[in-house]
């Protein structure tokens, strides 16, 4: 589990030198190359200037983490994308040269991180999301908040016919990005019983993406301009009211696995 450190990280954006907000990235090889994994639209929020880019802080000594090295990741470069994603999933993947990370401790989820065909995740498993809530870490060491979640939905269903499900969890703006994994354990239900292992085990799901809220209302909100140097209501507008229910979307791990295999020329 404290391998994970080395494995997420969190995504400062940034807009003419002004960092405009923060998500959270994990590290993910696919043969043999490094990919940064985040969502669609946290890349998205970073187009604000003409030379989009994100920034990364990443360790250098595992056994001092204050020891930090800053990495710039463009979005951008001669008029072309740097990232691929699907239209219909919030799923986004940037390769990583190996010059970004050299100097530094970097670890990676994989497909080989995926749970086994015959492990049995049912609903209300415990879940695990690794991230930076509202951009909150040790501000000197940079590490990652867990954060618990439970499957609220059937693991095997797609929430309406989309590759993600349902958890229950208190996550918020700033982890969007999180790598969910499975809560280590020693023992896993499987096909037939109980499987054992000697230490902790964990399997990595998928990526968090969204909260989910519900529309309970709507309420009426002045419209102001300025007239004659005063503030005056020119108008009212009508603007939803929402509560947030406290579910959240993890996208399959299997679609990073599809993306970049076609990004990668296999479909």
């Amino acid at each position: 589990m404290e391998k994970l450190i080395f494995a997420v990280v969190m995504i400062f954006q940034v807009s003419n030198n002004q960092v405009i907000g923060t998500a959270t990235g994990f590290f993910y090889e696919f043969e043999n190359k490094t990919y940064l994994i985040t969502n669609r639209h946290v890349l998205e929020y970073s187009f604000n200037s003409k030379d989009p880019k994100i920034y990364l802080k990443l360790h250098t000594d595992k056994n001092n983490l204050s020891k930090l090295k800053t990495v710039e990741v463009p979005l951008l470069e001669n008029s072309q994308l740097t990232w691929f994603s699907f239209s219909d999933a919030d799923v986004a993947a940037i390769p990583i040269p190996e010059n970004l990370t050299q100097g530094a401790i970097v670890n990676y989820f994989s497909k080989k991180n995926f749970p086994p065909k015959d492990i049995q995740l049912e609903i209300g498993s415990e879940l695990i999301a690794l991230g930076y809530p509202r951009g909150f870490t040790d501000n000197i060491n940079m590490t990652p908040i867990a954060k618990t979640c439970i499957i609220s939905t059937p693991l095997n269903t797609p929430f309406e016919n989309k590759p993600f499900f349902i958890m229950d969890g208190n996550l918020m703006p700033g982890m969007s990005g999180s790598p969910i994994i499975l809560r280590p354990s020693s023992t896993h239900n499987v096909k037939g019983g109980i499987a054992f292992s000697s230490e902790p085990v964990s399997y990595f799901l998928g990526i968090h993406s969204a909260s989910i809220s519900k529309k309970i209302g709507e309420k009426e909100e002045p419209i102001y301009k300025v007239e004659n140097g005063e503030i005056k209501i020119s108008g009212f507008k009508t603007v939803p009211i929402k509560e947030n229910l406290g579910l959240q979307t993890c996208w399959y791990n299997a679609i990073i696995e599809n993306l970049l295999e076609k990004t990668s020329g296999k479909k």
